[in-house]
């Protein structure tokens, strides 16, 4: 009987490991793997393959984050991407249309002058490697009717792309991850390679950075999510601001939930 393939690739698992930096946040990130098939598939890539013994709990996650040749620290993740398979790449896509964008997103590209220099997504045609990614969530009643908005700017602080979403029902930290993996997923569209996320959830900062367990089961999915995300550049940092400095993505997450009312 043909064995059953896979839902991921391995390269998928070992790409959320090195993001995660935690073997317990990989394996729930996986649920239809379970821990036992995560550090199962994890073995193929030690020597002798599949049939070697699946190491367990933090062995597995550091043996993985080994092979992967990648830096982590408190406040930032540096990773080499594996290759993606082109259904991995599908999947994280998460529905944006072959054009190049997810057609429940809307954007402000600018000035019609500006315009004439982007392609057909809407894309600028020539982005920096390193963007600052301005990211926030609104949720009216909390839960309520939610919305996501982030910004893409350059390091001068010229906003090269916004987008908006409407979420409906959901939560303010719901919000801001949705917010949060929006824009990453843009980032990654647009071909850039380095991303400074500024949010002003200490929450959501302090999650992606480790000094936060994510306990609540609404949120693990989407943290999980950030962090496939964020495994698709060469470098991704988090870095809180006050409100005061994320006003563009304030509005943004707002105007979505005004359009949609």
């Amino acid at each position: 009987m043909p064995k059953k393939p896979l839902p991921v690739t391995v390269e998928e698992v070992l790409a959320t490991l090195v993001a995660c930096r935690s073997f317990r946040r990989t394996a729930a990130a996986y649920p239809e793997l379970g821990a036992d098939g995560v550090a199962r598939l994890l073995a193929t890539l030690l020597p002798g393959g599949a049939a070697a013994t699946p190491p367990a709990g933090r062995q597995a996650g550091a043996t993985a984050h080994r092979s992967e040749s990648a830096a982590v620290t408190a406040n930032a993740v540096t990773v080499t991407a594996p290759a993606a398979s082109p259904s991995a790449e599908k999947q994280r896509s998460s529905g944006f249309a072959a054009g190049g964008r997810d057609p429940s997103v809307s954007t402000a590209a600018g000035s019609a002058e500006d315009d004439r220099h982007r392609d057909a997504a809407g894309f600028p045609e020539v982005v920096p490697a390193r963007v600052l990614l301005y990211s926030d969530g609104a949720s009216r009643g909390n839960p309520g009717p939610g919305g996501a908005g982030f910004a893409l700017c350059a390091e001068d602080g010229t906003a090269l792309y916004e987008g908006t979403r409407f979420l409906g029902t959901c939560t303010n930290n719901e919000a801001e991850y949705e917010a949060l993996i929006a824009g990453l997923e843009t980032a990654r569209r647009m071909g850039i390679a380095t991303v400074e996320v500024r949010a002003d959830s200490q929450l959501i900062i302090r999650q992606l950075t480790g000094q936060y367990q994510v306990k609540h089961p609404r949120l693990k999915p989407l943290y999980a999510r950030a962090c496939r995300a964020a495994a698709g550049f060469k470098r991704v940092t988090y870095r809180y601001v006050p409100r005061e400095e994320n006003r563009l993505a304030d509005a943004l997450a707002n105007r979505a939930i005004d359009e949609a009312e």
